[in-house]
């Protein structure tokens, strides 16, 4: 039989791939759009606009106070109590070990500066100490006259003026060559710390161990800390999300013999110098903890990254090559590229010496037609043909009018037996099979990424991803997977990202744009290895809903220190939702109590429990 679409689906196909296509990545060579040259204004033209200053003066008046005063509330929420300042300054530490914070100085504005050191001065934690390199030019002396002034009055306060100005990465090492601390804090000099930025640290230093910190921050612009822009509200760490942007940023502190093996700042990525700093520390890191609370408050203005990307655009390439260069430390081979939506947010395509078998697993519940068509699409759309197909027939009748496709792309078919669970069927599918890579579709589905062969055994060949999910939606391109958020939704054990909303929308940091950590995804559109399978048992056999499956799998992966990857490029359609069993709904919530309840670390507890990743501040 002819592999062959009717008529709609082959529209539709048309119409998907040239949307998938359209989230694809920028060239290497890709530069910011030139500033447009400044035009001549007309006197007509002036007039026109200074009327309408005059007439929306007032209502832009009173936007700015309103915004102002919602700020203020919401600083209220965030900073510290007068007793819990008092409780957090005598708190009894008992390795009550000592901070550096680290700043580098260049032709910094008064009012910065002071705010800056103020609020080091401020910290509900005493032991620190704040090392100042200036490389100002002569112009800005007064940067110095700021720094000695402060001097005088606190001893913690030390300063040095450079003989040359060495830029942002070499101005940084001489910052840390003054540091005398057991621990670093990263400061920029244009922002400002909350009041227990340190204090917060330094527990996490004491309860857990840590020897890398990072926190939530907030941006603000000029006016002050009230005129907030964005509250940035973080995952637990979360390396892949770490490679396609660098969503750590603020607040860092890490333990100073991380730089020991790992080096000093490196002037080749200056403008993303932080990023491969990160990168390079966490991974060198025993243990890396995250402080959900709003630590940080990050100054906008116009030579300010947080403003605009166009203040720097050596950042771009800069970020490209610290990603590529981390990635080729770990002995793998990559292209960077900038995403659509964002330059420095990275897309990466590793290169392989060959694509492994793969076999992929149809859940067929009895619909012919959608199976005959999700196997024509394979056929069709596929870019490597290194695959093979095996139909988990769970009506135990066989394909009926689709057994000719089914021969004829050389499908075999395994059936359920009486009384038998999906994941016991599951099991028998993998189990019998001689493939390392398995991929699960549910038989309603239709490849739409014709590369998905490549795009996810490229994760999951990495030996610390256990799973790799892939995203699907429905034939109105709303997604129907895109990952769980483990402990929320109707029953308490996991709320589908993003379910019905356009599958081509940025997402919260852009993280559609990028492959990103989960806790869990279902079974459909997943990629596991046998070899890791065996070494956890295998699916649950208890288990018939294939969501479930998938979200208990990810668990006991993640148990074993492997990570659960979404590899967000590969787009599938699936036109199927089904409703969740109330016999396995149970069994969950009560075999995975603990961990539902801890919440999701890739969820931040600030963010609204309706899976949004919007917050209520």
């Amino acid at each position: 039989m002819p592999i062959t679409y009717s008529e709609e689906v082959e529209k539709w196909m048309k119409k998907s791939e040239k949307a998938v296509k359209e989230i694809g990545y920028y060239s290497n060579d890709w530069v910011m759009p030139k500033t447009q040259p400044n035009m001549a204004v007309s006197k007509k033209q002036k007039l026109k606009n200074l009327v309408k200053s005059v007439v929306y003066a007032p209502r832009n008046r009173r936007a700015d106070i309103e915004r102002a005063a919602r700020g203020r509330e919401t600083l209220k929420t965030l900073m510290p109590t007068d007793a819990e300042r008092e409780e957090q300054k005598n708190y009894p530490f008992q390795k009550n070990v000592k901070i550096s914070i680290i700043v580098p100085l260049y032709n910094t504005a008064e009012n910065f500066l002071r705010d800056m050191i103020d609020s080091c001065i401020w910290q509900t934690y005493q032991n620190w100490e704040l090392c100042l390199a200036d490389g100002s030019d002569e112009a800005h002396g007064f940067v110095e006259e700021i720094c000695r002034e402060y001097m005088a009055r606190d001893s913690r306060v030390k300063y040095e003026r450079l003989k040359s100005n060495e830029g942002i990465s070499g101005n940084t090492n001489e910052c840390i060559k003054m540091a005398t601390g057991e621990y670093v804090a990263l400061y920029d000099h244009d922002d400002m710390l909350h009041p227990s930025a340190l204090y917060y640290a330094a527990r996490a230093i004491e309860d857990e161990g840590a020897d890398l910190i990072y926190t939530d921050e907030m941006t603000f612009d000029t006016r002050g800390l009230e005129y907030i822009e964005t509250l940035h509200f973080k995952p637990d760490f979360a390396p892949q999300n770490l490679k396609g942007v660098n969503y750590i940023t603020h607040l860092l502190i890490f333990n100073l013999n991380l730089l020991e093996s790992n080096g000093l700042y490196d002037d080749n990525y200056d403008g993303s110098q932080d990023h491969d700093m990160i990168l390079r520390l966490t991974a060198a890191a025993k243990k890396v903890v995250h402080v959900p609370k709003i630590l940080y408050f990050w100054r906008i203005h116009p030579l300010s990254v947080a403003s605009d990307i166009s203040a720097k655009p050596y950042a771009i390439t800069a970020g490209r090559r610290a990603v590529q260069d981390f990635e080729e430390r770990a002995g793998r081979d990559a292209e960077v590229h900038s995403v659509t939506i964002c330059a420095t947010h990275y897309r990466l395509d590793y290169q392989l010496e060959s694509i492994p078998d793969v076999q992929v697993d149809v859940i067929y519940r009895g619909d012919e037609t959608a199976l005959s068509t999700l196997l024509c699409s394979l056929e069709k759309r596929s870019k490597s043909k290194n695959y093979q197909v095996v139909i988990a027939d769970l009506t135990g009748g066989g394909t009926g009018s689709a057994s000719e496709i089914v021969e004829a792309v050389g499908a075999s078919v395994v059936s359920k037996k009486d009384e038998e669970t999906l994941a016991e069927l599951l099991n028998r599918v993998v189990r019998e099979s001689d493939r390392e890579y398995h991929y699960f579709l549910h038989e309603s589905s239709v490849i739409t990424t014709s590369d998905w062969q490549k795009m996810m055994v490229q994760y999951e060949m990495q030996d610390e991803i256990g799973v790799t999910a892939s995203r699907l939606m429905k034939n109105d391109m709303t997604l129907v997977e895109n990952g769980y958020i483990l402990g929320l939704g109707e029953d308490q054990i996991g709320l589908p990202i993003y379910r019905g909303v356009h599958f081509n929308q940025g997402g919260y940091i852009g993280r559609n744009y990028y492959v990103h950590n989960l806790s869990a995804a279902s079974i459909y559109g997943m990629m596991i290895k046998k070899s890791v399978f065996e070494e956890v048992g295998g699916f649950d056999a208890k288990l018939s809903d294939a969501h479930y499956i998938g979200i208990d799998f990810c668990i006991r992966v993640t148990a074993t220190g492997r990570e659960v990857v979404n590899e967000v490029y590969v787009v599938q359609l699936m036109n199927h939702l089904e409703e969740t069993l109330a016999a396995d709904r149970d069994y969950m919530g009560k075999k995975w109590k603990s961990v539902l309840e801890a919440g999701d670390p890739y969820y931040n507890p600030n963010l609204k429990k309706d899976g949004s990743f919007d917050y209520e501040v």
